[in-house]
């Protein structure tokens, strides 16, 4: 089943999710109380062990006078998301997690 993201801000399906993909939106969001509420939003529809796939462009982490990579990193594992690979391009970074420490 594929739902869109409309459905991330209800109940709906909460916890049943085997994977979220969320590619090129957490940077489009307008501050980091946003991008965490988006980020609990996403574990919060994953069953244990789900996988979430994120992308994001690597100035928004590089660049930021908001935030930085190890704040982004620390705001994944207070969400519950424990990395299983990271890619990065010379500008994207690409991210493989799992929640509930799976």
């Amino acid at each position: 089943r594929v739902d869109g993201v409309g459905r991330l801000n209800s109940d709906f399906h909460t916890g049943s999710y085997d994977v979220v993909v969320c590619a090129l939106v957490l940077n489009c969001l307008p501050d980091a109380a946003a991008r965490g509420r988006m980020v609990a939003g996403l574990v919060a529809h994953l069953r244990p062990g789900g996988l979430c796939f994120l992308v994001v462009p690597r100035s928004c982490l590089e660049r930021s006078a908001a935030t930085t990579p190890a704040r982004f990193d620390a705001v994944l594992r207070r969400a519950g998301l424990v990395e299983l690979e990271r890619r990065a391009t010379p500008r994207l970074l690409h991210l493989c997690l799992a929640a509930g420490g799976a």
